[in-house]
């Protein structure tokens, strides 16, 4: 986390050259940020960013997170502002901006084209999401605080073959509303055989860490270096964040572990780090403050899965008293209170399907079987008789 704050401290200092280039049909500029001393001999990777609703084009939120002597950042700008009407109209505007900055850049600032990655927040990183199964020629993206809802099959757009082995990031406050679109982002991109990492911000709703995202810091890297290359600096910086975690009271602790488990770096360090971290989280599940937890989440998930798998009107109704269950098991639980925030949530999206179902059987009379209207004369009931 120090290493983070340094090189968010040192962007910026550094302010990288950036210009703006201008396409028909767009409010906002797409601004690019060159790398720091940019060489014309050198190809380099980009990294597109796409901000949320009501956001302006961007770079500062990448830049703090990437090496910014070798990447190209774009901040990039939307066809439709505000926000997004999902069509295939709409979707194929956005994907024909994309390419064209692509190729612009690969024309005039030496774009590795092989080495093009998307990312986004909110609005950006539904975007991410649908342009990630829209372009094959992606190596991968970071889906932020955003998830997977729409399978794009079902808007009858030809979606190319998947390209084999993209990198996909996911990053999402535990209390943001998205929370389990973004679990259905990870089953969704790892069924397509993408390399998924998922980071929870916990405490965080739906907002960017304010101090960064580690785990980002090192998906880049990743993206940017072999394993081998990064092995020592993955190392150090993973003992040192393990070396912070015992500051922490045990329950924090078991939190920040069960994070670093699903850290970038802890996959470049493979069986033997991963057994660190395990046998970790074990010795802090046996603690009294933690015993309980544990036993708590693994309920717990059972109904976030279910809420993921299978989001009906029927799946949500019964969820709502499986939380009502799960809670009055230890309501005075960190967990619990998690629950509560989910049970809050299960409980809207059960209204939102509900007011969905009446709509949609209102339609469905009307169209289908249309009922003559009564004129009969009648005298007004009483609201105030029960």
């Amino acid at each position: 986390m120090r290493y983070l704050f340094i090189l968010l401290w040192l962007n910026s200092v550094c302010v990288a050259r950036t210009v703006e280039l201008t396409f028909p049909g767009l409010q906002h500029r797409v601004i690019v940020a060159l790398p720091d001393n940019y060489d014309p001999q050198k190809r380099y990777p980009a990294v597109f960013y796409y901000h949320g609703t009501n956001g302006v084009p961007d770079t500062s939120l990448i830049l703090g997170h990437v090496d910014s002597r070798e990447w190209i950042v774009v901040g990039m700008a939307y066809h439709q502002l505000g926000r997004f009407t999902l069509s295939p109209e709409n979707l194929g505007k956005e994907l024909s901006l994309l390419q064209s900055v692509r190729k612009h850049l690969e024309l005039k600032y030496n774009f590795d084209q092989n080495r093009c990655y998307i990312t986004g927040f909110s609005k950006g990183g539904w975007m991410t999401n649908m342009l990630l199964q829209l372009e094959p020629n992606l190596a991968g993206g970071a889906i932020l605080g955003a998830g997977h809802m729409h399978n794009l099959k079902n808007l009858k757009i030809k979606l190319p073959k998947n390209r084999a082995g993209q990198n996909v990031y996911l990053g999402v406050g535990r209390l943001d509303g998205n929370y389990p679109m973004s679990l259905a982002a990870v089953l969704f991109h790892r069924g397509r055989g993408s390399n998924t990492t998922f980071d929870p911000w916990y405490g965080v709703g739906h907002q960017f860490p304010r101090e960064g995202s580690t785990a980002l810091h090192q998906w880049f890297a990743r993206q940017l270096y072999t394993d081998k290359e990064i092995k020592k600096v993955a190392r150090d910086e993973m003992q040192d964040e393990l070396a912070q975690v015992e500051d922490l009271a045990p329950y924090e602790q078991w939190l920040r572990v069960r994070q670093l488990e699903n850290y970038p770096y802890t996959q470049v360090l493979g069986k033997e780090w991963n057994k660190t971290i395990l046998e970790k989280k074990l010795a802090l599940e046996t603690k009294p403050a933690v015993k309980i937890e544990a036993g708590f989440l693994a309920q717990h998930q059972r109904l976030l899965v279910g809420e993921v798998q299978s989001p009906s009107l029927k799946t949500f109704q019964s969820l709502e008293d499986d939380y009502v269950k799960l809670i009055q098991k230890a309501p005075t639980t960190k967990q619990a209170e998690l629950a509560r925030h989910d049970q809050k949530r299960v409980r809207e999206l059960l209204a939102l399907f509900q007011e969905q179902a009446e709509a949609e059987a209102a339609e469905k009379e009307d169209v289908f079987d249309p009922v003559e209207p009564d004129t009969r004369r009648r005298i007004l009931r009483n609201p105030l008789v029960r």
